[in-house]
């Protein structure tokens, strides 16, 4: 890093190196048996410069000669010269590279996101613990269809098919390196720890799709949330029922708001905000949502998936808040997008080493509420729970229009789950339904890099063939 950087002062001033080194294992069964494990390694370089007052950029996977880490090697990967011919046709530069002054006093350690235990994490255990999440679904879910629901004591005699359809654990362990010609240079080490579950089952020509996930920067070897979760789906699950077309109060787990925040994700996106394209352009300040309604991106939280000491810039990371009692409180910007709008990065500078850096959530975490999902259910005389869908992210998510089949949903009458939705259709927007809020659930739950709890909304367009 330091020599390409010494290469580049020969031709401008300014210029940043990042490093990134990528180390991945798979573990991966399928229809109920372990189908592969894959190992992926990552070693790569990206180079940003400012010349003449625009950007640069060139990236490299290849790597200098081992005996021997010439001058003569580097100008060999071309970096150099592609990130400073490149630099011709780039974007107007808007911003100065962070100086070491600002980061004094920064320690990696202030987050959380390496866990040694991660790392320690063998093949041997990822299958053992793959084996044992085959064998307990397989389980719950002969339980909960022959005991529960059929006459039959044994599975091959059950007009049913029941398979693992995919178990995945993963781990990752990633070294990332920041250094720039303003004095710059840090470093960090990160984990991230990935379980992910999918259960098919086939009854009388219908099909249920049953998926979980757990993910983290810690090895979190708990499985008995998401297959406790799985068990009530499945025990939920006994009629299928159609809904009539009509207004309903409708529940949405944590896992499908993960899915309706991308809304809010995109409005506070400081680069659709510069260029005009975002629904929240020129409306900080205002009451756009219920009160109760409180958003904040936060990369400092220990062990969540996308928290970090610094972005992919060097500027530290921190807590923002975005929607603060309804109200919009703040954009998300990188180094460049900030100087557009003459403001500050909020440390959302985000991108691998083979990319340019872009203003991007981290970790998007919603205050919980007073009411239990369960209080929730007894509430209703007639509505839904909407667990996950099909076809959410082709919606137009940019204004808030979401227009999904449902792929796991239930149906509640007088305070009682009767039976799982089939040919049912949602439609809702996001600026609509959130000023409609019946409550906000007590408890929180992670699904990716989205924490929430579950919302409960008044009335929401529901569509189907009852």
């Amino acid at each position: 890093m330091e020599e390409i950087l010494n290469q580049t002062l020969k031709y401008t001033p300014n210029a940043e190196v990042i490093h990134q080194q990528i180390l991945s294992t798979q573990i991966l069964f399928e229809n109920n048996r372990l189908k592969g494990i894959n190992t992926k390694q990552i070693n790569g370089l990206g180079l940003r410069v400012i010349k003449d007052g625009r950007i640069g950029f060139s990236s490299t996977t290849r790597q200098a000669s081992t005996r021997q880490a010439s001058s003569t090697d580097l100008n060999n990967l071309k970096v150099v010269e592609n990130a400073i011919i490149s630099a011709k046709f780039g974007q107007e530069a808007k911003f100065e590279f962070p100086k070491a002054s600002t980061r004094q006093a920064l320690s990696p350690t202030q987050v959380k996101v390496f866990d040694e235990e991660v790392e320690r994490f063998s093949i041997e255990d990822g299958i053992a613990l793959g084996k044992n999440l085959v064998d307990r679904l397989l389980a719950i879910a002969r339980f909960e269809t022959c005991s529960r629901f059929e006459t039959c004591s044994r599975l091959e005699t059950c007009d049913l098919e029941l398979f693992c359809k995919e178990v995945e654990i993963s781990k990752t362990t990633l070294k990332t390196k920041i250094e720039n010609t303003s004095g710059l240079e840090f470093e960090y080490q990160k984990t991230l720890f990935i379980i992910y579950l999918t259960g098919l089952l086939i009854r009388n020509n219908s099909l249920l799709w049953l998926s979980e996930y757990e993910t983290g920067c810690d090895l979190n070897k708990d499985i008995e949330p998401m297959l406790s979760k799985i068990a009530e789906s499945l025990a939920w699950s006994k009629n299928e029922l159609s809904c009539r077309t009509k207004k309903l109060p409708v529940i949405f787990t944590p896992k499908l708001m993960a899915t309706i925040l991308d809304t809010i994700e995109l409005g506070v996106n400081g680069k659709l905000v510069q260029k005009g394209a975002s629904p929240l352009t020129s409306r900080l300040g205002e009451k756009l949502f219920d009160e109760r309604l409180t958003i904040y991106d936060d990369a400092t939280i220990d062990f969540a998936p996308n928290s970090c000491p610094v972005d992919t810039e060097g500027v530290r990371t921190q807590k923002t808040p975005l929607i603060e009692k309804g109200v919009l409180k703040n954009y998300l910007f990188d180094l460049q997008t900030a100087g557009f709008l003459n403001t500050v990065s909020t440390g959302n500078g985000h991108r691998d080493f083979d990319s340019l850096p872009s203003p991007l959530c981290s970790n998007i975490v919603v205050l919980p509420g007073e009411m239990d999902f369960y209080e929730m259910i007894e509430d209703m005389k007639e509505g839904l729970i909407i667990d996950s869908v099909l076809g959410g992210g082709q919606s137009n998510v940019l204004a808030g229009e979401f227009a999904f089949n449902v792929e796991l949903g239930f149906k509640v009458e007088n305070g009682q789950v009767v039976g799982r939705l089939k040919d049912t259709m949602v439609s809702c927007n996001v600026f609509d339904i959130f000023n409609r809020l019946r409550a906000i659930g007590r408890e929180s739950y992670s699904f990716g890099n989205v924490i929430s709890p579950h919302f409960y909304f008044d009335e929401i367009n529901v569509v189907g063939k009852g």
